[in-house]
C-alpha cells in the first residue's frame, strides 16, 4: 500500500461555509434536544398518579398533609429491602385503609416507567407518589432531611402535635400497627 497524498486546500472560503453547516447542526440538534425534553417534562408534570419531587415539594406534602398522621416512604427501584417493604406495604394498605402513606422514589426521571408499573403491580395507585426530579439526589434529600445520607429504605412518621420520627431500614408490621395506634389516640388536632 502506498501514502495517499492529499492537495492542500488553497481556496480559504471552504473553510467558514464548512463551519456554518456545522454550527446550524449544533444548533438545530440542541433545539430537538431541548424539545423533546420539553415534551417529555410535560407528559411527567401531567400524570396525576406520579409527581415529580423539587426542591419545594416536601413542603408542599407538609401543607398537604396539614393535622394529619402519615409516613413518608423513600425507596428506590436499585434497592431490594425497598422491594420487600413496598409488598408489606402494600398488603398493609389493603388491610388498613385508614393509613395515610406518602411515596418518594429517589430515582431520576427516566426511570418513571418502571416506577409506574411497579406502584400498578403493588395496587398502590390510591396513595400519593412523587419521582426525584433530577439526578442530583442529594440536594433533594436534604430538603427532606439533612443528617439523611441516602440510606434506603427510609421512612419518616409525621403525627400531629409529635416531632417526627426518622427510621432508616426495613419496616415491619409492629412498627406500623405502633402507628396506627398512636395516630388513633393523638388528639391533637386543630381546627382551621
Amino acid at each position: 500500500m502506498g501514502i495517499i497524498y492529499m492537495p492542500l486546500i488553497n481556496n480559504y472560503s471552504v473553510i467558514p461555509s464548512i463551519f456554518n453547516t456545522h454550527w446550524r447542526f449544533r444548533r438545530l440538534l440542541s433545539a430537538f434536544i431541548l424539545l423533546i425534553s420539553l415534551l417529555s417534562h410535560v407528559t411527567i408534570q401531567a400524570d396525576e398518579a406520579l409527581h415529580i419531587f423539587e426542591q419545594s415539594s416536601y413542603q408542599k406534602i407538609l401543607n398537604d398533609y396539614n393535622h394529619k398522621a402519615f409516613i413518608l416512604v423513600l425507596w428506590s427501584i436499585d434497592c431490594p429491602p425497598c422491594y420487600e417493604e413496598l409488598l408489606l406495604l402494600s398488603k398493609y394498605a389493603r388491610k388498613y385503609r385508614e393509613v395515610n402513606l406518602v411515596f418518594v422514589s429517589t430515582d431520576a426521571v427516566s426511570e418513571i416507567n418502571l416506577i409506574r408499573k411497579l406502584i400498578k403491580e403493588l395496587e398502590l395507585q390510591q396513595y400519593e407518589h412523587w419521582i426525584f426530579s433530577s439526578e442530583q439526589q442529594r440536594r433533594l434529600s436534604y430538603t427532606i432531611d439533612p443528617k439523611w445520607h441516602g440510606e434506603l429504605p427510609r421512612s419518616y412518621f409525621f403525627i400531629p402535635c409529635k416531632s417526627r420520627q426518622e427510621r432508616s431500614g426495613k419496616l415491619t408490621i409492629k412498627e406500623l400497627d405502633l402507628f396506627r395506634q398512636n395516630t388513633q389516640t393523638a388528639g391533637c388536632y386543630s381546627e382551621t
